[in-house]
């Protein structure tokens, strides 16, 4: 929504975004997590409000909505496990949105991934952690199938 991202900002507009799907967020130099309606965000834009970590596990985040989650520049951490939506195209977006700050990426039990979706993962050159448990649809895939069995 643009009204809400001129009054908020991108990082506090995204927060809204997230919280009101269920999903948490953290942001930089907070050590605590947030989650449901909180009522002690700004609603209005205040600085020093960045998204550091975003927990998106079992979410129904589709392509479209990563719409809402642009211009987060200090996200390091982002968990979109068990999210049934995220495919090829959601990933690529995330990493050519966030291929300067992210850290951490669980893509663990995205059904909709297969070996070609990940492929853009190459972009997060800050990339430390890559969690992909659970990737039965992964590694059953044809493409995965052919690379290993020729």
């Amino acid at each position: 929504m643009r009204e809400r991202l001129l009054a908020l900002g991108p990082d506090l507009s995204a927060a809204y975004f997230l919280l009101a799907r269920g999903c948490r967020v953290r942001f930089k130099d907070h050590p605590d997590w947030l989650e449901g309606i909180v009522m002690t965000l700004p609603t209005s834009f205040e600085p020093g409000y960045h998204i550091e970590a975003i927990e998106a596990c079992d979410s129904s985040l589709i392509y479209e909505g990563f719409s809402n989650l642009r211009n987060l520049i200090y996200l390091k951490h982002l968990d979109v496990s068990y999210s049934p939506l995220i495919n090829a195209w959601c990933l690529d977006r995330i990493t050519g949105e966030y291929a300067n700050s992210l850290e951490y990426l669980d893509i663990s039990g995205c059904k909709s991934l297969d070996w070609n979706g990940i492929e853009c993962i190459w972009r997060l050159f800050r990339l430390k952690t890559l969690v992909m448990r659970d990737m039965v649809n992964f590694l059953l895939s044809n493409s995965f199938q052919n690379l290993i069995f020729g």
